[in-house]
């Protein structure tokens, strides 16, 4: 299977470097395709680093890993360990079965010039060894191509027998890696780096002992400190006067006073143009507040020029601060129609940003525009990714700096913003490499192998051992932010675990199949022990043969079908269960005051993908039973990013979790101009910029309308810096503000019925729940009106002024769904589309039941094999209405109906419901939006918009889409007065023609005439 594009797929692969966070060096366009003329560095504002910067790489392993992949190095050595050392750093053994170079991946980032790179090593091996260093510049140029270089720094250094010492690796040494010739220099930041071994024979054993991997620094050049006067003692939330004078060139370069603790810069102060002109010619005196949020201790203060740190004086400051002020009180209620975050007893607009560059540049740049939430990314333990560091760094000692040093500057760049922590549920390497029993493990040729993600040991979340000590991780966590002065602007914690941090299952992003490891094969045995439908099946883990099942669009009625159907149940129940039980101790540790979310549910984004039955995402049901989660996110629809053809649905049930009084989050990552190489998306190749700008407002309006948290997400610091996006993300943010208090309330008459149940017997290849959840819902949702995306096990709780209901696919929905559906079917009184076998599965005995979907609908459906290479369903005039991969198995009915199968086979059905309702059945998911719109109108529903425009509409709040420029003629269900909140457009009346550019999207405010 291929693996799929995904929005966190970072550095892996044979070069251990990743594909897309470590590609290159991202700069605007020109000004004639941009708006920025200039080229200039890498917009991260990075903090400074010691001039001998010893990063603790080898000693946690954190970013450190063996390339390449698991998989790929189970057939190409015969032993491969990355381990812990006795006494510090870790152990690299391996064997080859063939000459080949060795590479160990170290994910340190580096993002100023350093001038050497260093590092310890033993040769433990009976042979010579051949070292050199590679070192691979981050991709962020926004062109297709990738721009980055990888670099060679100096040549090969030798290692005899039992040898051990420091080799240093000079800047003034680096080569393009690949020996082309090139014209400019080496340029940050760095991503990655590669220590590779070469020369060493087939089936020779190799062990090598590596230890302080140093980054070194030359201080800022022709510059010297020469008096740094700080008070001896201060007040957080008090006045200090600070004064500096240096000796030297200052050369253009910015520069700061930088306060820091150990190596944590808790508090920059950037010199103004005034005070930098005074540094060198008498001395600058700076007036300054100590921020409220610093923490007392200790701190020295030093001057940076340019991002290097001067050489020469420096001021030591102890601040007092005894603010206690404890957790904010972070909670879901009603606000005018939706589920809102209170905080501190207010509605509270929620504007986040996230990012896996998380810096002082990029953060600053959104704390200007109107982020109201910053949402750190912090580890409990170790990150999955490393873009965080291990919080647990030995058996018993935990170190939470960089989680203070974020905090800090995440508050400077606005001082009243809340605060969400995005913790990574892994552990550190010492525990897992006391633990291989308790790692997930992948299908392969090979066997059963340790699966990694980006280098991190996967650890089953089936296993006991992890969910006790990541809980003990957890607590640490949460125990050191609520003794923290800035704890009163802590809002909530995400909870991040697993591929991508987004809870899908270990591997199904490569298209490998987990999880083979000890403790879940023992965990599956019980859950198949507790579970009726699961009997005589046999309590062992389904081979990949049994899950892959080539050529199906639901499992076959066989034991490996219905295997490989339980395992996925247990996969769901297992994801849902886990990210539940670490709800509870958010909860519990912080007294029910703060939020707790999770990445979860994708029953809209996973649809027809490899991953859709592998990942574990489709116990939703349970997750919106669960009183502890209160809040649900997930990213724009990945499928229908254009600016014409387009459609911005969420990629979850979003009504349902909504109805259940839960939040969504929309974290809003679309790919634009600023993207490079596979991301690299022109939306308007006129005006990228307006292009993009375009896009995000879909989105905005969109999160405005549902009441949605909105947020942004970057990989890379580059991804939005651009003045004009910006701005514009300042209007964004000013609009969402003022829809808080305008009515929410729903007002769509579409209800879209989508089934989680069904993913579990969905196999990898199959394609049509793309058809169903996806194809099939931006034809309805461009028909004009808007639509609701519900899950099938909320039939019952729709509202009244529901017209239209569609299941698209749910050929193995749970037995209360059906019975909710059956009592839908019977009330009547609308109009209900279903397509394709609906309860042909009965999950009670986890077997077929061919006649359960002529049974719940009252018609004569059949089931038969699909002849043809493809699923072509006609109109009554002929005309081809869907076109699909062929349907294994496929429904029909018997006698004359339409549409019908190319090869004559009735393909629909209808019959009356009572109180003047219809069903309409179809064999296959039908994706024309001139035949929905039919269908739309028929049911009585009211359109706002002309076919192929989309709508998303609440009583006081409606956004629409148009595809083309012109003017489209908007039509309102009573007379308003209509404000775009974008762009101040007003109209007024129940018609109203309105001005259009190409895939424009108007937010508009509604009041109500009269």
């Amino acid at each position: 299977m291929k693996a799929p594009l995904t929005r966190r797929n970072l550095l892996r692969g044979a070069a251990g470097t990743a594909a897309l966070a470590a590609a290159g060096r991202s700069r605007a366009l020109p000004a004639e395709a941009a708006g920025d003329a200039a080229l200039g560095p890498y917009p991260d504002d990075a903090f400074s680093r010691p001039a001998e910067d010893v990063r603790g790489a080898f000693e946690t392993l954190a970013g450190v890993h063996l390339a390449p992949d698991p998989r790929t190095r189970s057939a190409v050595y015969s032993e491969s360990a990355l381990e812990p050392a006795p006494g510090g750093g870790c152990r690299w053994r391996w064997r080859s079965r063939r000459p080949a170079i060795a590479s160990l991946v170290i994910g340190e980032k580096i993002r100023q010039l350093p001038s050497a790179i260093s590092l310890r090593v033993r040769n433990a091996g009976a042979v010579p060894v051949g070292l050199f260093l590679l070192l691979d510049e981050l991709t962020w140029e926004p062109v297709r191509e990738s721009t980055a270089i990888g670099w060679r720094l100096g040549p090969t250094q030798r290692l005899g027998p039992g040898e051990d010492r420091v080799l240093r690796f000079e800047m003034s040494g680096a080569a393009p890696a690949d020996g082309a010739r090139t014209v400019r220099a080496p340029r940050c930041p760095f991503f990655g780096q590669r220590l590779a071994v070469e020369g060493v024979p087939a089936e020779t054993a190799c062990d090598l002992v590596l230890r302080a991997f140093t980054v070194h620094y030359a201080p800022a050049q022709s510059l010297r400190c020469a008096a740094l006067e700080v008070p001896g003692a201060a007040t957080a939330g008090g006045a200090v006067s600070l004064r500096a004078r240096a000796e030297g060139d200052l050369a253009g370069r910015a520069c700061d006073l930088e306060v820091r603790r150990a190596e944590r810069v808790l508090w920059r102060v950037r010199l103004t143009e005034t005070e930098r002109a005074a540094l060198t010619t008498g001395g600058c005196a700076v007036r300054a507040t100590v921020p409220w949020y610093l923490p007392a201790g200790d701190y020295v203060a030093g001057l940076v020029a340019g991002g290097y740190r001067v050489a020469g004086a420096e001021g030591r400051l102890r601040v007092s601060n005894e603010r206690r002020p404890g957790l904010a009180r972070a909670l879901r209620r009603r606000h005018r129609g939706r589920p809102a975050c209170f905080l501190d007893g207010r509605p509270f607009a929620w504007q986040g940003y996230a990012s896996y560059d998380y810096q002082p540049g990029n953060v600053a740049e959104f704390g200007a525009s109107g982020a109201t939430v910053f949402c750190v990314p912090v580890s409990a333990g170790r990150h999955v990714h490393n873009v965080a560091e291990p919080t647990w760094v030995a058996p018993d000692v935990f170190d939470f700096g960089e989680v203070d040093e974020r905090v800090a500057f995440s508050l400077q760049a606005n001082p009243r913003a809340a605060l969400c922590l995005r913790v990574s549920l892994a552990l550190p390497a010492f525990w897992t490499a006391a633990h291989p029993g308790d790692l997930a493990r992948v299908a392969t040729d090979s066997g059963a192998v340790a699966w990694e993600e980006t280098g991190t040991p996967a650890v089953s979340i089936a296993s006991a051992a992890w969910r006790r000590d990541q809980e003990r991780a957890l607590r640490a966590l949460i125990r050191h932010c609520k003794a923290q002065p800035w704890a009163s602007r802590l809002a909530g914690f995400w909870l991040m675990c697993e591929v991508t941090e987004e809870w899908f299952a270990w591997g199904c992003n490569d298209g490998m199949l987990a999880d083979y490891g000890e403790v879940a094969r023992a965990d599956y045995a019980r859950w198949v022990a507790g579970h009726p439908q699961a009997a005589g099946l046999g309590a062992a883990v389904p081979p990949a043969s049994a899950r892959l099942r080539h050529g199906h669009d639901v499992y076959p009625d066989d034991d490996d079908g219905r295997a490989a159907a339980s395992y996925h149940e247990y996969l769901n129940e297992r994801t849902a269960e886990t990210i539940g039980w670490f709800a509870r101790v958010v909860k519990d540790e912080t007294a029910g005051r703060s939020l707790v979310g999770a990445f979860y549910g994708y029953v809209v984004q996973l649809a027809g993908e490899p991953r859709q039955a592998l990942s574990g995402h489709f116990g939703l049901r349970r997750i919106l039973d669960d009183p502890n989660v209160d809040l649900l996110a997930g990213i724009p629809l990945l499928d229908y990013r254009d600016l014409g053809s387009g459609y911005n649905p969420y990629v979850s049930a979003t009504e349902s979790i909504l109805a259940a009084d839960k939040l969504y989050c929309n974290e809003n990552d679309l790919f634009s101009w600023l993207h490079p190489i596979l991301w690299h998306t022109l939306y308007d190749p006129a005006n990228p910029r307006e292009g993009a700008i375009s896009m995000h407002r879909r989105e905005c309006a969109n999160d405005a309308v549902h009441g949605a948290m909105a947020q942004k997400f970057s990989l890379a610091a580059s991804w939005h810096h651009d003045a004009g996006l910006q701005a514009d993300f300042a209007r964004q943010a000013a609009a969402l503000t003022r829809a808080l208090d305008l009515d929410r309330a729903p007002v769509e008459e579409i209800a879209f019925l989508v089934d989680d149940a069904s993913f579990a017997w969905t196999p990898p290849e199959s394609t049509v729940l793309a058809a169903a959840n996806k194809a099939m819902l931006r034809a309805l949702g461009r028909s004009g009106a808007p639509v609701g995306v519900w899950l099938l096990s909320d039939a019952a709780r729709l509202p009244r002024r529901i017209r239209l209901v569609v299941v698209p696919w749910a050929p193995a929905a749970r037995p209360e769904a059906l019975g909710k559906l059956h009592e839908l079917l019977e009330r009547g009184g609308r109009t209900v589309v279903v397509c394709g076998p609906v309860g042909m599965v009965d999950r009670r005995v986890g077997r077929w039941d061919p006649q359960g979907p002529a049974r719940l609908l009252g018609l004569p459906i059949r089931l038969g094999a699909e002849p043809g290479e493809r699923t072509t369903l006609l109109d009554a005039a002929g005309a081809t209405v869907a076109t699909l991969p062929p349907l294994r198995p496929r429904a029909f009915v018997e006698g004359t109906g339409f549409p019908r199968y190319a090869d004559g086979e009735a393909a629909g059905a209808e019959r009356p419901l009572a109180a003047g309702g219809r069903l309409l059945w179809f064999g296959a998911p039908v994706a024309s939006t001139p035949l929905l719109r039919r269908w739309v109108e028929s049911a009585g529903v009211h359109c706002y918009a002309p076919a192929e425009c989309f709508v998303h509409a609440a009583r006081g709040l409606a956004a629409v889409t148009a595809p083309a420029a012109g003017t489209v003629t908007l039509r309102w269900p009573e007379a308003v007065e209509a404000t775009d909140l974008f762009d101040g457009w007003r109209g007024e009346g129940v018609e109203m023609p309105c001005p259009f550019a190409l895939g424009q999207t108007r937010l508009f405010a509604l009041r109500r005439r009269g």
